[in-house]
Parts: structure tokens; C-alpha cells; sequence
């Protein structure tokens, strides 16, 4: 019997099964012939639900039908901030492409990736995000189709359709660049500029941070990173320096700065002490920062930058490492933060030469020692 009645109140419930596949449910009724009624209903749905999985699978699939079967099979499987990164551009290709949802990908050609393409370079992003999120997505898709989902595809030469990009970007503060950025930096957000480029902390991470963030006794600082990710990292005997002469300023916030001139309206009171803001930080960069210290091309996000990068070059610490440093959730983020400089090749090569030509495998500073 394939209605049964249930519970106290005696609703019936349904179950049965269609090519294998069991469906159960309630009724809502309480008599029997109009349980089978809902019951009836219930199996065309399936069926008609059946067909239409059973036709995006072997029939000419739809744009959105792709892009949804493309997520489900790889990007649900992709891991942290691309997971996300890869969700955004696949809506903005549904939404935004200029390609209709019912459009069968086999009429995709060069004309609609060609729009897809300058839709988003409309929007003022980069060329490498063009590529990312329209171009190399659109040939994943397209791909997919042809090879795992035995579609018809038009053939397209995917490499006309790549922007050229700019190399990739590798500044890091030289000892004597930090020497001036810090004798040039305002002194109420020196400390803010030091705590950042000897923890790594993002702007906004600085700019949040609270006394009861700090655990002394436990020596660790928590933080609240990007997307809301609670994490924590070594307090340090320098991170201690920086932090500990700041306990006293009358604010729940670690980094404060001093008002320059009283103004009523935003209620700054000129020598009193505030917690320091996003733009304050910003605009003390623009004012006291690399530019007025003679320092070319660096940024303030460059700061983290330095910090995974000297992190590395202390020879203590792996790409594991500087991960949990950086609070990344994927080693592919961690690898476009550690720079190799022509310093870190001839370092290298010279431990290389040391080793050839010593024939104990000693390097030739501990063998003077030994001698």
C-alpha cells in the first residue's frame, strides 16, 4: 500500500518509488481517496522532475543549467576564498554576461564571449580579473561540456581571447627604506605602521584591534580576520614592545592618535586622544608615508607583503608556516606573498657552489670554525 495513515491524528503519508529513486511525503489529508489524489500528484512531479534532470544531462543544455551542473561538480569542492571567488563571477555570468540564461552553449561562440569580455572590462577591474572570472571560466565551462558532458561546442582559440597582463608585483621595504618610512611617519601612527609590518595584519585588522584582543599571559594576539575568521598569532617580544606602551591611552582600541585641532561637530577635542579609523590610517599613509620618505612604488598592503617575505627568509619557516602567519585558507594565497629577489638566487647558488666544491659536504664557514 503505497498511502498509510500516521500519528494520532491519522494523516496519511505517501511513499513510493520511480526508476529506483524513493520518494515519501504526508498528504495532509485524513481519508484515503484523497490521499491517493495528492499521492498521484506527487508521482507526475517526479516524473516530470526525473525527465527534466534526465534531459539536462543528455539533451542540449541551457546556460544556466551549465553553470549550475559546473558548480555542483567543481566549485562546491573549491576551498576558501576562491570557493567564494569562483561563486561570484559564476552569478555575474548568469546576470550580467550578456549571454541569456537559455542560451544552449553549443551557440556560444566568439561573439558572446567577446561581449561577456567587455561587459566586465566596463566595470573597471583588471585584465587578470577578466581572465579569471569571464574568460578562463567561460573555456572551463565550454570544455566541461564537450569532454564530460557530451555536448556539441562551436571550436574557439581560447588564447585570442586572454588580456595581457602586467607582470606580477614584487615590492618589498629594504632595511634602509624602513629606516626612512619610519623617520618620516607621524608620531601618533608610528606604532599602528610597526605593529603592521612586524605582524602582518591587514588595514582594517589594525585599525580593529582592542586591548582585550591582547592576551598577555597567554602571549597571543586575537584578531578578527577577512570574512569574519577568528584566528590568533604569536605575540612576540617586538610585538610586545610595540603593544605594551600603549595600554595606557584612554580607549578600549590599541592604536589611537592625537586630534591636531578641536571640532565640535565630530566631536574631537584638539590633544585629546581617539581611536585611530581606516581613513586616518589611509590618509596618514598618503601624507607621512612612502612618498614624503622618497620611497617609490610601495603601498601600504606591501607591508604584509614584507612580513611573509622576511618570515621566509628566516630560514625557520616553511610555506605551512607563513600560511598560518597570513591566516590563509589555501597555499596558492600564501605563494603570491613570498617575493624571490635576485639576493635570495645568489644566496642559493652560492650555498650550491660551497657544497660542490667542498668534498666533505661541509659548508666552508663551519669548516674554517672546525680548523
Amino acid at each position: 500500500m503505497s498511502v498509510f495513515p500516521r500519528g494520532k491524528k491519522g494523516i496519511y503519508a505517501y511513499s513510493f518509488q520511480i526508476r529506483g529513486q524513493p520518494f515519501f511525503g504526508s498528504t495532509g489529508c485524513t481519508t484515503k481517496r484523497e490521499a491517493l489524489a495528492v499521492e498521484a500528484q506527487a508521482k507526475q512531479n517526479a516524473l516530470d522532475d526525473l525527465k527534466k534532470r534526465k534531459a539536462a544531462t543528455t539533451g542540449p543544455l541551457s546556460f544556466d543549467a551549465a553553470l549550475e551542473k559546473l558548480w555542483s561538480e567543481v566549485g562546491t569542492y573549491y576551498r576558501g576564498t576562491y570557493r567564494k571567488t569562483v561563486a561570484t563571477a559564476l552569478a555575474w555570468l548568469l546576470e550580467k554576461s550578456g549571454i541569456r540564461p537559455n542560451t544552449l552553449i553549443r551557440d556560444i561562440g566568439p561573439a558572446l564571449i567577446n561581449e561577456a569580455i567587455a561587459r566586465r572590462r566596463g566595470e573597471g577591474v583588471s585584465n587578470a580579473t577578466v581572465n579569471r572570472t569571464v574568460t578562463e571560466l567561460l573555456r572551463l565551462l565550454l570544455i566541461r561540456a564537450r569532454d564530460d558532458w557530451e555536448q556539441q561546442i562551436r571550436p574557439i582559440e581560447w588564447d585570442k581571447y586572454l588580456l595581457p597582463e602586467a607582470k606580477e608585483r614584487v615590492r618589498s621595504l629594504g632595511t634602509e627604506e624602513e629606516d626612512k618610512l619610519l623617520d618620516t611617519m607621524r608620531d601618533d601612527y608610528l606604532a599602528a605602521i610597526r605593529f603592521k609590518l612586524k605582524s602582518g595584519f591587514r588595514k582594517r585588522e589594525v585599525v580593529n584591534l582592542k586591548k582585550a584582543d591582547i592576551k598577555w599571559g597567554e602571549r597571543v594576539i586575537e584578531v578578527m580576520g577577512k570574512g569574519g575568521k577568528p584566528a590568533t598569532i604569536p605575540l612576540t617580544a617586538e610585538l610586545r614592545d610595540i603593544l605594551w606602551p600603549l595600554q595606557g591611552h584612554p580607549t578600549e582600541y590599541v592604536f589611537t592618535y592625537v586630534a591636531q585641532a578641536t571640532r565640535p561637530h565630530l566631536g574631537l577635542v584638539r590633544g585629546e586622544r581617539y581611536p585611530i579609523t581606516y581613513s586616518g590610517l589611509s590618509t596618514a599613509w598618503r601624507r607621512f608615508g612612502p612618498k614624503r620618505a622618497g620611497i617609490s612604488d610601495f603601498r601600504m598592503h606591501d607591508l604584509r607583503h614584507t612580513a611573509a617575505t622576511r618570515l621566509g627568509r628566516g630560514g625557520k619557516a616553511n610555506i605551512k608556516v607563513i600560511q598560518r602567519f597570513l591566516r590563509h585558507d589555501d597555499l596558492a594565497s600564501t605563494a603570491r606573498y613570498l617575493h624571490v629577489f635576485d639576493e635570495d638566487v645568489r644566496a642559493a647558488m652560492e650555498a650550491e657552489t660551497e657544497v660542490r666544491q667542498n668534498p666533505l659536504q661541509i659548508p666552508l664557514h663551519d669548516a674554517k670554525k672546525k680548523a
